[in-house]
């Protein structure tokens, strides 16, 4: 299973135009991938990186990226380089693509430097259906979709929480863990790793959340939704567009 799914991520990046990067490093902030694409990236790490320097990526403190709001900086990153490039995810190989100014999604940072794609130039409904074809490889391991948790992807510090924090165990998050642990092996790491987006209390508080949902007073929840929104840079946007959404709802959108 873990072979096929490697491969399957593999051929899905082969497909990737190439973009022109001038190697400016400005836009590696710790990168949204789904479960696979996480297990491909660690492997590849621990592959490519000397076992000390893995591990002192890894257990680094995370930095927000001072040009990314409610983003963190990518632990791969050497000066302006990806020291673990040929691993990268597909955010970070999507990057700089034209065609991604199409696809319209809320608060979507271009590269600002105007770079170009030096193979094929694909457009917005060539990548909507390749990140379709992403996301079904992850649809084999699990239910991604289902409600109150869209866990398509996180950022690459929040899977390493999942990973080691057992108590994160809400919803579909123990099944997850389950399948990290299936697929990689990051026990060199048990016990030093300390998790720190905050995303095991921004998970409990979704849980209230939805255990709320007709119960509650429209302002109770409103306070809620904007912690949620607003609380954990560290956990990148992960239920941000949801929060938006039911924010939205109620009469207090942005």
């Amino acid at each position: 299973m873990a072979h096929d799914m490697l491969r399957r991520i593999e051929d899905l990046y082969r497909e990737l135009p190439g973009v022109a990067c001038e190697g400016c490093g400005e836009c590696c902030v710790s990168p949204a991938c789904t479960l696979a694409e996480f297990v491909y990236l660690m492997k590849g790490a621990g592959e490519q990186l000397p076992a000390g320097i893995f591990r002192e990526r890894v257990l680094s403190t995370p930095e927000e990226h001072p040009s990314y709001e409610n983003n963190l900086k990518c632990f791969f990153l050497t000066g302006n380089s990806c020291c673990v490039h040929s691993a990268r995810t597909g955010a970070c190989r999507l990057f700089g693509l034209p065609a991604l100014r199409e696809l319209g999604i809320r608060d979507m940072v271009y590269c600002a430097r105007g770079i170009k794609a030096t193979g094929d130039n694909v457009d917005a409904a060539w990548i909507r259906e390749w990140l379709e074809r992403l996301v079904q490889v992850d649809a084999a391991l699990y239910a991604y979709g289902e409600e109150p948790y869209f866990v398509t992807g996180f950022n690459v510090h929040c899977w390493l929480d999942i990973y080691f924090d057992e108590s994160i165990d809400a919803g579909v998050f123990s099944d997850l863990r389950r399948l990290l642990r299936d697929h990689l092996d990051l026990g060199f790491l048990e016990g030093t790793y300390v998790p720190q987006t905050g995303l095991k209390e921004k998970v409990d508080k979704i849980s209230v959340l939805s255990a709320m949902q007709g119960m509650a007073d429209p302002e109770t929840i409103t306070r809620l939704l904007v912690s949620i929104r607003d609380d954990y840079p560290r956990t990148g946007t992960y239920y941000v567009q949801e929060a938006l959404a039911l924010l939205a709802a109620l009469g207090n959108g942005p």
